[in-house]
């Protein structure tokens, strides 16, 4: 009878051992493959962190070029501007003599601001106490050049902020391998134990760490 029971617990340990072994493998091969992944994530978004980056330099060096740009315009425009009033202040209440000061402006004056100087002259500002005292202070007023720095800062923000959100996905795919690699190293332990239960228990701790890692990674986006 002894060797009956003996001879029946050998092959039911044998098929455990079996699942046991097949379950470390399983979770060997999970683990690889799940590191392998983030590791390849993680380049990938070091990669569009590196190129948001430069995006944001060049578009802040642009902004700054575009904004020198439009200072210099602005300063062009306020002394021909200037030398307008002062040269044809008479002409303002004589039609025929604003005609003739208009054509001498508009050869000397930006087409861009010769749009808000005709629209402040519609507007009988010598006159009209609702009138803007300049075409700079007309509400429709703008430079396109100052515009465009602008539009270039908001773009290098988005670049930047862009950049920032790259390397912080690339950490956390990082962070995954952690857990991964907690599964390589527990599997790879319990072989050297003899003890079932303990074995059991270790294989348990990396399927924890398996799952753990597999759902931190499938809340990061892909690339």
């Amino acid at each position: 009878m002894a060797e009956g029971t003996s001879g029946t617990r050998e092959p039911e340990q044998s098929r455990f051992d079996y699942w046991l072994e097949l379950a470390g493998s399983i979770l060997l091969a999970a683990a690889v493959i799940a590191t392998a992944f983030c590791a390849y994530e993680a380049t990938r978004w070091g990669g569009v962190q590196a190129t948001a980056f430069a995006s944001a330099g060049s578009q802040r060096n642009q902004s700054v070029a575009a904004l020198s740009t439009g200072n210099t315009q602005l300063s062009y425009d306020a002394t021909t501007f200037g030398q307008f009033v002062f040269e044809f202040r008479g002409a303002l209440e004589d039609p025929e003599l604003l005609a003739e000061a208009r054509e001498l402006a508009g050869q000397l004056m930006r087409a861009e601001f010769l749009v808000y100087l005709d629209e402040w002259l519609a507007s009988d500002p010598l006159n009209n106490p609702d009138a803007a005292q300049t075409p700079f202070e007309l509400d429709s007023f703008a430079n396109q050049s100052q515009l465009e720095s602008e539009r270039l800062v908001a773009e290098a923000e988005a670049s930047f902020q862009k950049a920032k959100d790259a390397n912080q996905t690339g950490d956390d795919y990082i962070l995954a391998t952690v857990f991964f690699a907690s599964v390589l190293f527990f599997t790879g332990i319990s072989s050297k134990f003899v003890n079932h239960n303990l074995k059991s228990a270790i294989l348990i701790l990396a399927t924890v760490g398996l799952i753990v890692g597999i759902i931190r990674m499938s809340t990061l986006p892909f690339h």
